[in-house]
């Protein structure tokens, strides 16, 4: 009965007790990691009893892609609740990036049943990356042709493994170069090395290529860079220079023209010998002509010469002639000098001739003045006197004056001249302005020379002219003998009458008829204008002087064409053929004088 009861408080007491809870939790650490291809990756395994009852055994199992790793698999005999175990373990061999999963088996002898947790972990497998950097410095360089272009090559693992052995090949147009070939034991990963080297013999600009292969042990591949550098083979440039100073002068005929010649090697290289020709029309100057030793690049040297003898304008043209050594070519320049060669004329500014009339085979005293620009020179000169005959006139070379002297054989009017000239050939001339009256006081005549103020009006060509007009004249009857020995008369004389302001110059050719008729005078011809044409003329004139002539010399003087009967001037515009004169005369005379 006791029995009964006791069994019976037993099931009570089991029926109402806790179910047991087996439980088991796995972690894998760490939950992700990175290798390179090949490495093993490690983990660190923790196994806990989360459960209230033993676990034993307890299996751990690893896999990668669903196939077990067995270095990470482990069957532990079992944990107590609340106790956890640890291990550690690698696995490699991977190449590519994976995730690795553990799962924990733990059979519970409480509850008869198995408990299970899973974890995982990434893996990145990342892949050896070999790398290597070549740099060729200068980037750019200029270098003349046939001089070497030097460089520095810089060498860098830039990669993370070991680079060995390393080939460095360097190319102009794909030619190689052997000079700045190496090759390099090798190089840790961050690890450089740099060399230099040069190569020259080029004559063209070029673009220089380097490349760098590199062998990786651990990858087993090859890994390769490439740099370039350009060269620029700039051409020597051998230059001459040469001036020729002054650009312009002026000198005398026959003078020296002196220079100076400035030659420059405005180039890059030397040169040697160096010849300097002068020319004048083509023809060598030999004393301005140099032979000149040399010139460094920005040298310069000068030398000064003369030459004259010339006695026109002229181009003088110098030429430099220089060898490069270096380029093995001749440079040249050119440059010009203009020379005038000139004279200033002798300018002839005033006459003075006698005012009043001169008896035939009287002294005549004339002069002259005259300017010359250029200082130093001497003059002569030479008096034309109309009636055939010349004289050298006296020069003052202190007054710039000329005096002559002269005797006419006849009666006349003159108009003479005067011609200066310098001691380098130079010659001005000029006329008289004036005339000089010339007389016979042998027999009856009418003279006149003077000058009169032209009235407005008096020249139909211009009636605004006004100003000085010059006259001079002379008028006689001369007895003569014909062929039979009868005694006959003419007339006889010269009329002239000059306006220069109008540009008339009137002289008679013929005398038509001469009235005398107490102080007046009054006679007709023909005469020329500037020497052309045939102009008919009337000319009256009064002796103030004579009784009756009031005291005052006056003068009218008529012309008009011979044809046409066109005025040409009329001083006295208006009034009758025989009136009186009434002009009196500015200065000078005339006289009338009875045989």
């Amino acid at each position: 009965m006791v029995a009964s009861i006791i069994l019976v408080l037993l099931l009570v007491l089991v029926g109402t007790a806790a179910a047991a809870t087996p439980s088991v939790l796995v972690t894998k650490e760490p939950a992700t990691q990175t290798v390179r291809p090949g490495e093993p990756a490690s983990f660190t395994f923790t196994l806990t009893n989360t459960g209230d009852v033993d676990l034993t055994p307890i299996a751990v199992l690893d896999y990668i892609k669903g196939v077990k790793v067995p270095e990470c698999c482990k069957n532990l005999t079992g944990l107590t609740p609340g106790e956890s175990t640890s291990y550690t373990c690698s696995h490699g061999g991977e190449t590519e990036s994976y995730i690795n999963i553990v799962s924990a088996f733990a059979w519970s002898p409480t509850t008869g049943t198995y408990t299970a947790w899973n974890d995982s972990a990434k893996v990145t497998v990342v892949p050896w990356n070999p790398s290597i950097l070549v740099t060729k410095k200068p980037v750019t360089q200029t270098v003349r042709p046939g001089e070497p272009a030097s460089f520095t090559f810089t060498l860098t693992n830039t990669g993370d493994v070991d680079l060995s052995p390393i080939a460095v090949l360097d190319y102009i147009k794909g030619v190689k170069v052997p000079e700045c070939c190496k090759n390099l034991t090798g190089l840790t990963p961050g690890e450089s090395t740099s060399y230099t080297c040069s190569h020259g013999g080029e004559t063209e600009s070029y673009t220089n290529i380097v490349s760098a292969f590199a062998w990786s042990p651990t990858t087993g591949t090859y890994t390769m860079w490439n740099d370039s550098a350009k060269v620029t083979v700039e051409p020597w440039n051998p230059s001459i220079l040469v001036t020729k100073k002054p650009a312009t002068q002026t000198v005398r005929p026959g003078d020296p023209a002196s220079f100076t010649f400035t030659l420059t090697n405005n180039g890059d290289v030397e040169l040697t010998p160096i010849m300097v020709l002068d020319y004048i029309n083509g023809v060598k100057i030999p004393e301005c002509c140099r032979n000149l030793t040399g010139l460094t690049p920005g040298g310069s040297t000068s030398y000064t010469c003369s030459h004259g003898g010339e006695t026109k304008n002229y181009t003088n043209i110098v030429s430099a002639h220089a060898w490069s050594p270096v380029t093995g070519t001749y440079t040249m320049w050119n440059d010009s000098a203009e020379v005038t060669v000139a004279n200033a004329i002798p300018v002839i500014t005033s006459i003075t001739v006698p005012m009043t009339p001169q008896a035939v085979k009287s002294t005549v005293s004339v002069s002259g003045t005259f300017t010359d620009s250029d200082a130093g020179d001497t003059h002569t000169a030479l008096w034309t006197w109309e009636d055939g005959g010349t004289k050298t006139g006296v020069v003052n070379e202190a007054t710039k004056t000329v005096t002559g002297t002269y005797a006419y054989t006849q009666a006349g009017i003159y108009t003479i001249s005067l011609k200066v000239s310098d001691n380098y050939g130079g010659t001005g001339e000029l006329a008289a302005d004036r005339y000089i009256v010339i007389y016979d006081p042998k027999g009856g005549y009418v003279t006149g020379n003077g000058y009169i103020n032209s009235p407005a009006g008096a020249f139909k060509g211009d009636p605004t002219l006004t100003g000085p007009a010059t006259f001079g004249f002379t008028s006689k009857y001369q007895m003569n003998t014909n062929k039979k020995g009868a005694p006959t008369t003419s007339l006889q004389g010269t009329t002239a009458f000059q306006f220069q302001l109008a540009g008339l110059s009137f002289r008679s050719t013929q005398y038509d008829w001469m009235v005398v008729a107490g102080p007046k005078v009054m006679y007709k011809g023909t005469g020329t204008i500037n020497k052309k044409g045939q102009y008919a003329f009337l000319l009256s004139a009064v002796d103030g002087q004579l009784l009756g002539g009031g005291g005052t010399d006056k003068f009218r003087i008529k012309i008009w064409d011979k044809f046409t009967g066109l005025l040409v001037y009329d001083n006295q515009l208006g009034a009758k053929d025989d009136a009186d004169p009434t002009t009196a005369i500015a200065g000078g005379s005339i006289i009338i004088t009875k045989p």
